[in-house]
């Protein structure tokens, strides 16, 4: 049997698709390449992971996750326990019709900005009817 490097299970495996370094706290999708991860470009984009560093050029492996809770940044206002989806950008705001739940703020957010912590799901995110 191979090695296999250990991971908890909100680690989530991926490579930066493009330079990341400015969406640290955002989400991000997956790319047309397999096993890569770009910038959300609309707010109807599914999210598959959190970025939580700053890969600075496509290739660099990215320290992300798809479950658990940590800090993101708001899009908007967003109240205690409002369900969030991605921005146009990535950001946390609070979740509306066509768009794909993530997770539930743990913390409220005055502006957009703001960092909150929220618990995530992007492993099975739901499209808000």
């Amino acid at each position: 049997m191979a090695d296999t490097p250990f991971r908890t299970e909100d680690d989530a495996p991926f490579v930066a698709g493009a330079n990341l370094s400015a969406l640290q706290y955002r989400f991000l999708k997956a790319h047309s390449v397999e096993g890569q991860v770009v910038a959300i470009a609309a707010a109807t984009d599914q999210p598959i992971c959190l970025l939580l560093d700053k890969p600075d050029a496509q290739g660099k492996v990215c320290e992300s996750r798809q479950t658990g809770t940590w800090e993101v940044e708001a899009g908007a206002a967003v109240a205690y326990g409002a369900l969030v989806q991605p921005d146009s950008v990535g950001r946390a705001i609070t979740a509306v019709a066509t768009g794909y739940v993530c997770g539930r703020a743990l913390q409220a957010a005055g502006a957009a900005g703001e960092r909150i912590s929220v618990t995530i799901n992007c492993v099975n995110p739901w499209l808000k009817a």
